[in-house]
């Protein structure tokens, strides 16, 4: 891939007095935090611009210190980060959660989601080298034990980790869409899509499983209507089209041409309930796709937990503890020496999601 003129960053240890310079890669230009509080003693919640100047995204930090792991959250399409620090219903998130667990954590936004500037461009081969950018400069500026990502996320991560290897630690995939080429997928007719968009309730309702049909809400509902409908008010209506166009354009970006560097990669895949036949083979052809790579996959289907009425959002549910504990039980594992988490006691209240635009 290639960025503006900006070289790979050099690791640097997080910084207690200075953690602006956290995200100071994934710029190429020193990052402005927006806002930086303290919540407890020698723990700060950041908020910062990062991607790069042209086409600002916004990122999400909760930091103890360099002495202990961090985890990077990468939203699914259309959604911003901040699905990380709150609930829909206001409870703690993953974020809060990995605080809790004696981690840093970060969340990225994607171009055009959340607090993120819309794109500035229609050049769908820049717009995704953008994004491509941003997910490597997430890891090298983290210096990060795992990174999670979440449906097309994958695709930007996989990819990133076949360009910069150095850079992207092992992963957690949930429902992921691989790069071009991984596993089979069919494309909408500019017909389908028109209906799509006309009834995005209903196509959202169905894909984040909040029931089997368009307002029709599943038995114990991890979501929630409630919680669907707040997810629905943020939700970026026209990122999709920007990433479902780059995975069926030929000369993609998002096509991996260097998979020897995929090579030693741990990944484990998780498969949220209520998924399609279709959702399930591209699935299996992802997961054979990065073996013959030689990236060791784990597959697990969050079903197996016995968690009644889970979503595709599990980050977003009453759920979502029990989810993250199986996340971080395996994250634990790629803990370098050196390292390890740090559990002070913390107040109760988890820092407020900033509202989101609509």
């Amino acid at each position: 891939m290639s960025a503006p003129n900006a070289p790979h960053p050099t690791a640097q240890p997080l910084a207690a007095l200075a953690l602006a310079v956290l995200l100071l890669p994934v710029i190429g230009a020193p990052a402005r935090a927006q806002t930086i509080t303290d919540i407890a003693p020698g723990v700060k919640f950041m908020e910062m611009n990062a991607g790069d100047l042209d086409d600002r995204t916004y990122a999400y930090a909760l930091v103890r210190s360099s002495e202990v792991p961090s985890i990077v959250f990468l939203p699914p399409e259309g959604l911003g980060a901040s699905i990380y620090l709150d609930r829909p219903a206001g409870e703690p998130g993953w974020m809060r959660m990995a605080l809790d667990a004696g981690w840093n954590s970060f969340a990225f936004d994607l171009v055009g989601c959340g607090k993120s500037l819309p794109p500035t461009t229609d050049d769908l081969g820049r717009l995704v080298d953008k994004a491509l950018y941003g997910v490597v400069q997430s890891g090298a500026s983290t210096q990060c034990t795992t990174v999670f990502a979440a449906g097309i996320s994958a695709a930007f991560l996989i990819k990133a980790r076949a360009s910069d290897p150095q850079y992207i630690a092992p992963a957690v995939l949930l429902d992921p869409i691989g790069p071009r080429g991984a596993q089979a997928m069919t494309a909408l007719t500019p017909d389908q899509l028109v209906a799509r968009r006309r009834k995005l309730a209903d196509a959202l309702w169905v894909e984040w499983g909040a029931g089997p049909v368009p307002g029709k809400e599943s038995k114990n509902s991890d979501l929630g209507r409630a919680g669907f409908q707040t997810l629905l008010a943020t939700y970026q209506r026209n990122q999709p089209q920007y990433w479902a166009a780059a995975l069926s354009n030929f000369q993609t970006p998002l096509a991996v041409s260097q998979g020897s560097n995929l090579s030693g990669w741990r990944v484990l895949i998780l498969r949220s309930p209520g998924r399609s036949g279709e959702q399930i083979a591209r699935e299996d052809q992802l997961a054979a796709w990065l073996g013959e790579r030689g990236v060791k996959v784990e597959r697990r289907k969050l079903e197996d937990l016995g968690l009644a009425g889970l979503s595709a959002l599990p980050m977003c549910g009453r759920n979502a503890s029990a989810v993250f504990h199986e996340i971080l039980t395996w994250s634990s594992q790629f803990i370098p020496a050196g390292k390890a988490p740090h559990t002070a006691p913390l107040p109760d209240q988890a820092p407020q999601q900033p509202q989101q635009p609509k």
